[in-house]
């Protein structure tokens, strides 16, 4: 009986003594983690400058901001800005790897106002607004990019404001459905925790 209750003494004290060690190793770990995130990060920034500059020329006013869209910890590159050839906005998505800028996205999109984000799920939801209707535009990233799934929209009914009409239904390529192929389609966007993104405030260039 006392042999049982040493073995089992020490059983506990192995147990303690490990779970102490790991307390004791993850503050090193965690910081190197952090370290090597935050070292990408500035190498991120200084290629997204540059990928901004060659922005700058073609463009009247810009909106940007970093954003982690991927849930790596390394910010993609988000801008949306105005043609000078004239047209919708351009809002664009690029991420920094293996030490390049890569476009993840790029469209002309009129009247956006919001992106609603999920890193969870690597997708996100474009908000846009204007001529008396409004859209929620779902992507998600498939491969190296982010792809349309589809989009729900609503116009205002005469004599009524903005937000009165019934809701209409889109598949990826433009074609209309029903509410429920739609869910089907746009599933598992939003999983996890969900981060607004506002345009207005953005970082803005004029």
């Amino acid at each position: 009986m006392k042999e049982k209750l040493v073995s089992k003494q020490r059983k506990w004290f192995l147990m303690i003594l490990a779970a102490a060690l790991l307390t004791l190793m993850a503050p090193g770990l965690s910081s190197r983690v952090y370290a090597g995130t935050a070292s990408k990060n500035k190498k991120a920034a200084a290629a997204y400058e540059r990928k901004m500059a060659s922005i700058r020329k073609k463009s009247s006013f810009r909106s940007s901001k970093y954003a982690d869209l991927t849930g790596d910890g390394v910010y993609e590159f988000l801008v949306a800005y105005a043609p000078k050839s004239g047209g919708p906005e351009v809002f664009s998505i690029f991420t920094y790897k293996s030490g390049k800028v890569k476009c993840m996205f790029s469209d002309r999109i009129y009247g956006l106002s919001k992106l609603i984000t999920y890193k969870k799920s690597k997708a996100f939801i474009a908000y846009t607004a204007g001529h008396g209707g409004e859209n929620y535009i779902y992507y998600k990233k498939s491969g190296s990019n982010f792809k349309q799934l589809g989009k729900r929209s609503r116009i205002a009914i005469a004599g009524g404001g903005m937000k009165n009409g019934p809701w209409y239904y889109y598949d990826k390529k433009g074609q209309s459905i029903s509410k429920t192929a739609f869910n089907a389609a746009v599933k598992g966007v939003k999983k996890g925790s969900r981060k607004t993104l506002k345009l207005n405030k953005w970082k803005t260039e004029y």
